[in-house]
């Protein structure tokens, strides 16, 4: 007695023509559940000669198996050596076996099952692993798809990913064919279509059943035949995509095969969402950082502790300290002083002060207050510009509007006084003594014309409305005048000055009113800024296609760093503050120079006097008759 066990697949028509008879009995015993019997194969009819040919069997009994987990059915078959009629108690014994059978199955289904699904959790469990520390969406895709098929012992894989109304292959894995790599499939292309549309596991044992899905799928075109594809859902539950495995042959999936891969699917789509949105995040960052680090204004910001956690470039440049200084620490341990305001609800501009090396900067800052959900303050961002040269022209313009409030004023009260003294009825005056208040009328009257004349030339420099009218001029006979004018009409207290000028005559093409001008605005700054009795000395000579001027005192000096701004508008040095006069004599005089195509600088050693030099050029000879 032998016994064998069969689960005939349901074939088609065309197969049981083909098919012995003996299969065919089978075959039907097992799609109908009923038992079958022959007690002598050499004359049962609906065995064939391929029965008669097994050595010593000359009878068998066919019992019926479910086996568990299956649609189709399965037999238990007992095979006799000899002839034999089957009783009941034969009969009885096989259902026993087929029983048996049965638990057997149900058992070794149940041990694959679990020894199936452990080896699945451990390789995802690795997979999971994998993906977890990669960040990059394409690299992720790529690593989903070759690890798919090794999962379920698959040949091929592919990720799909849905784009608009289409489906795009994103990634392959195994024995995809490369030429799949970025087809373009209609959503509704079958078989990924049918996982788009009900959004759930869709398995195909032998997809080459269905011409419309071979001709729709590229890796099935290519030849092949399972097909098992789960979707892709993200983290807020919108469609990513199909993730397909596929196999040569055609292949039932298990359960937990499908389980295995929707798992993987799950996990490869909160990956791929983490890290699309920390793409998303960085990119943000990196777009912040660069706005940040371009933009002119300062920006700081602190954390909860109030240490510095952004330093931005402008913030280095108006600082002056660097940003790897900065980081890490407060704002008052960079800056020696606090920049958050004591009162949390105002968000005001307010103006600080803070050190520059060993200058005071004024900064017009602004403060944004970070909260956490519970209203606590999470941080702060601090944002600033550079206003101290503002506050400088501020206080220059205020100092410009005293000074010459004070410089109009001065020659008016004279003016008044004298006037008045002279409509006085019960004095009686000579005629020496009114011509002597009238004298003091016409100079007070002439030095408010000086200040007139000054602003108004500063107004024209500003408009661009200056004219010039450029001649050529001989140096030495304006110098010569104006030193003489200056010497008879300003308090020189004891100055004594000195002419270096060639005997040649020196002519250089300017206006000559302009040019006086600067002459007056050079000797009279170098008389009030140097000491009683100092020498002033003038000096005028040839240079290089230029002539060049230069006006020596020997007064205090000018500091370095003021050097350059003494040519400002309204500036006056520390030094100058009480000598009276507006701040624009200088400004003028570079003005004036500029006009007529010249320069002017200062050399200074402070403490040993300045020297004030401009230059102009050449005038051009003109050409005598007959040349």
């Amino acid at each position: 007695m032998g016994l064998w066990s069969e689960r005939p697949s349901g074939p088609t028509s065309n197969d049981k023509k083909r098919m012995p008879s003996s299969a065919n009995a089978l075959a039907t015993a097992a799609s109908e559940r009923r038992l079958l019997s022959a007690s002598s194969l050499d004359d049962d009819e609906r065995f064939g000669h391929e029965w008669r040919r097994l050595a010593g069997v000359r009878s068998l009994l066919a019992i019926p198996v479910d086996p568990p987990r299956r649609e189709e059915g399965g037999l238990v078959v007992v095979f006799f050596a000899e002839q034999r009629s089957f009783s009941d108690d034969d009969l009885e014994l096989g259902r026993r076996l087929a029983g048996a059978a049965r638990g057997g199955l149900e058992r070794s289904e149940l041990y694959e099952s679990e020894r199936t699904s452990r080896a699945l959790a451990q390789q995802l469990a690795r997979m999971g692993g994998l993906l977890a520390t990669e960040l990059d969406p394409v690299a992720i895709l790529d690593e989903v798809a070759n690890q798919a098929p090794a999962l379920l012992g698959a040949d091929a894989g592919a990720i799909l990913v849905v784009e608009g109304d289409e489906l795009v292959v994103s990634a392959v894995g195994g024995e995809t064919p490369p030429s799949a790599l970025g087809s373009r499939l209609p959503s509704s292309a079958r078989p990924a279509g049918d996982v788009v549309q009900a959004r759930a596991p869709v398995a195909f044992s032998d997809a080459h059943e269905d011409e419309r899905m071979v001709h729709d799928d590229p890796v099935l075109t290519a030849g092949h035949s399972g097909y098992l594809g789960v979707p892709l859902v993200g983290l807020e539950g919108g469609f990513q995509g199909v993730l397909a495995v596929y196999s040569q042959r055609p292949r039932v999936w298990r359960e937990e095969e499908v389980e295995a891969l929707a798992a993987l699917a799950g996990n490869a789509s909160a990956v791929l969402s983490n890290a699309e949105l920390y793409q998303r995040v960085a990119m943000e960052r990196e777009r912040s950082f660069a706005i940040l680090a371009n933009i002119a204004d300062g920006i700081v910001a602190v954390d909860r502790e109030g240490t510095v956690v952004l330093w931005n470039q402008a913030a280095e440049q108006i600082t002056g300290v660097p940003s790897a200084a900065a980081l890490g620490r407060t704002p008052l341990e960079v800056l020696q002083r606090e920049l958050a305001s004591d009162d949390e609800s105002s968000h005001h501009e307010r103006l600080v002060s803070v050190q520059r090396g060993g200058d005071e900067a004024w900064l017009s800052l602004t403060e944004a207050i970070m909260r956490d959900p519970v209203g606590a303050v999470s941080g702060r961002i601090f944002a600033f510009r550079d206003v101290s040269s503002e506050r400088i022209v501020e206080q220059m313009k205020s100092d410009f509007v005293s000074t010459v409030s004070h410089e109009l004023r001065a020659p008016l009260t004279s003016i008044y006084g004298f006037a008045e003294t002279l409509l006085r009825r019960d004095v009686l005056f000579g005629e020496a003594e009114r011509q002597t208040f009238l004298g003091y009328i016409a100079s007070e009257a002439q030095r408010l014309t000086t200040i007139v004349d000054t602003l108004l030339g500063v107004a024209r420099l500003e408009a661009g409305d200056l004219q010039v009218e450029l001649v050529p001029t001989d140096l030495r006979a304006v110098v010569s005048e104006v030193v003489a004018s200056v010497q008879e009409t300003s308090d020189v207290n004891g100055h004594k000055f000195v002419l270096h000028l060639p005997d040649e005559p020196l002519a250089a093409s300017a206006d000559r009113e302009k040019l006086t001008q600067i002459l007056t605005n050079l000797l009279d700054n170098a008389v009030k800024f140097s000491p009683g009795g100092g020498t002033v000395t003038v000096e005028a000579h040839r240079r290089s296609g230029n002539v060049e001027v230069r006006i020596v005192d020997e007064g205090q000096g000018i500091p370095e760093a003021e050097r350059e701004r003494i040519f400002s508008k309204f500036h006056r040095t520390e030094s100058s503050r009480g000598a009276g006069g507006a701040g624009l004599g200088l400004f003028i005089a570079r003005g004036l120079v500029s006009a007529m195509g010249g320069r002017i600088w200062v050399d200074s050693v402070e403490g040993g006097g300045s020297s004030f030099a401009f230059e102009l050029p050449l005038a051009v000879e003109p050409a005598l008759e007959g040349d």
